[in-house]
């Protein structure tokens, strides 16, 4: 009988052990505590040497690249240590000023593997580091740092001095920036626009898109101008050139009269005025129509969207496709099959009051393949749906390869509108045992289910979410619910 604290130490090898405590009480106070502490390395002890081999020092990448990587580790007590005392970290660094750090993606206990390189603003830089540790539980890392390609953007301007915008930055052209290969970026054009005392309005990008409207970076340098025309300048013309609008603005919404203002502008039409308006008319009760003749490169089905805010018709070769002509802020989609050659395109338009928004283009419909029932281990059954809910049949079903990784801009996958859709990825993945951090990345929410048991659940906001669940070794179920209400679309898992 007693009263007593013990302590003993033990050698154990690195996984599981069986431990038993048998105990009694003889009378007053009955206390049994057992705890264990790992005790410290051995003093001497020396840490292990990690290698990284593969990207080689000065290897570079761009957006899209798959980014393979191998290494070792030895270690003077153990040896050639196995890829189980291995852990790889690819940490994204953005460096405006000071980097801050966005985690990719953590891989345990291999020895190689890949990911793929991801679209950021410049500058930045890729960190793959390589953690090993051995019996004793001492450890060392080796980080090598992996430089996009990048390439110089120019924004320019006819006349020069107008105020654009590229991305995140407005200034007045010329200037230059630098984006990563195979990156994209936003690049707008206000319209009108003053510069020393005279109003210009917007007429085409060089590039030949919109307004607004998405460029990527190709391997070489690029400059992109937009033209604008002095307000006032000329008679109004009467017809435009090949992918252009005939645009007239009216000071009514019923489209009637002389218009107050008319000029041609390049296709797509993407017009967000938001509390303002087109030149000549007020910001509320106007009216617009866009008459062009648009190349469709091959005959057959062509999607056609329309967003409006408030009333819309759009018509191809003098038929109509969508008669919304009521107040309103919705999406529309459409349908119509196609000759190959040039087709007109008419778009009619009014506002109301407060918020004024007219956007329409089309993609071509892609043939449908025979919907995916079951998809093989390691891929998704990716189900898209022209709705917020994930009800209905899919407008889409198919095989995805993983891991989950769509980012689709202002535009959105085949079948649904770019925005108000939703997905599901449903797929049987082999795990290793241990923990699994799962990073979900999404513009909209997302929620993600490992063997039907929710883990994420952020259905109305946008951002990262991380969590770390023990898992067995096997096959599990994962399966991803995303929505995309409007601006960009991004969903992306890993783990």
């Amino acid at each position: 009988d007693q009263e007593a604290t013990f302590t003993a130490t033990r050698a154990l090898t690195a996984g599981t052990h069986t431990v038993r405590v048998e105990f009694y009480d003889a009378y007053q106070e009955a206390v049994a505590k057992v705890s264990w502490v790992g005790a410290p390395p051995p003093p001497n002890a020396t840490a292990p040497v990690p290698v990284i081999e593969t990207p080689v020092a000065g290897a570079t990448w761009k957006v899209g690249d798959t980014l393979a990587f191998s290494g070792s580790a030895s270690d003077p007590q153990d040896g050639a240590l196995p890829a189980s005392a291995l852990t790889w970290e690819a940490i994204l660094q953005h460096c405006p000023s000071a980097c801050h750090a966005h985690p990719l993606q953590t891989f345990t206990g291999v020895a190689s593997g890949s990911f793929p390189a991801v679209d950021h603003e410049f500058p930045a830089y890729i960190d793959l580091k390589l953690t090993a540790t051995d019996s004793t539980g001492a450890t060392a890392s080796v980080t090598r740092r992996l430089d996009p390609r990048t390439v110089p953007i120019t924004v320019n301007s006819a006349p020069q001095g107008l105020q654009l915008t590229f991305g995140s930055r407005t200034a007045a052209t010329p200037f230059t920036t630098t984006m990563i290969e195979g990156g994209t970026s936003s690049v707008s054009a206000p319209s009108p626009m003053t510069l020393n005392g005279t109003s210009y309005n917007f007429t085409s990008w060089s590039d030949g898109g919109g307004q607004s409207h998405n460029i990527v970076a190709g391997a070489t340098a690029a400059t992109y101008t937009a033209t604008y025309t002095a307000a006032g300048t000329g008679p109004p013309p009467t017809s435009c050139g090949p992918a252009q609008y005939l645009a007239e603005y009216f000071a009514n919404k019923t489209l009637t009269g002389t218009p107050a203002s008319q000029g041609c502008e390049a296709g797509p039409l993407n017009k967000d005025w938001a509390l303002g308006a087109p030149t000549g008319v007020g910001p509320d009760n106007f009216s617009a129509r866009w008459t062009g003749n648009f190349d469709f490169a091959t005959p057959g089905s062509y999607t056609f969207t329309a967003t409006a805010d408030d009333g819309i018709r759009v018509y191809v070769d003098g038929t109509i496709l969508i008669d919304q002509w009521k107040d309103q802020e919705a999406t529309f989609t459409a349908a119509r099959t196609l000759t190959a050659g040039t087709h007109q395109v008419r778009v009619e338009f009014f506002d109301s009051y407060q918020e004024a928004v007219a956007k329409v283009g089309w993609t071509e419909t892609p043939a449908t393949p025979p919907p995916a029932t079951t998809c093989p281990t390691g891929q998704y059954r990716a189900e898209y749906f022209g709705n917020t809910t994930l009800t209905g049949t899919p407008a889409r079903t198919v095989c995805e390869a993983a891991p989950l990784n769509k980012s689709w801009g202002t535009g959105g996958p085949a079948g649904v509108p770019v925005n108000n859709f939703t997905a599901r990825w449903t797929g049987t993945f082999t795990f290793t045992a241990g923990n699994k951090t799962f990073v979900a990345t999404t513009d909209d929410g997302v929620r993600v289910y490992l063997d039907n048991v929710l883990i994420i659940n952020r259905w109305t906001t946008s951002g990262t979410t991380r969590v770390t669940r023990n898992v067995t070794a096997g096959a599990h179920v994962v399966r991803v619910e995303y929505i995309e209400r409007t601006g960009s679309a991004t969903a992306r898992l890993t783990w």
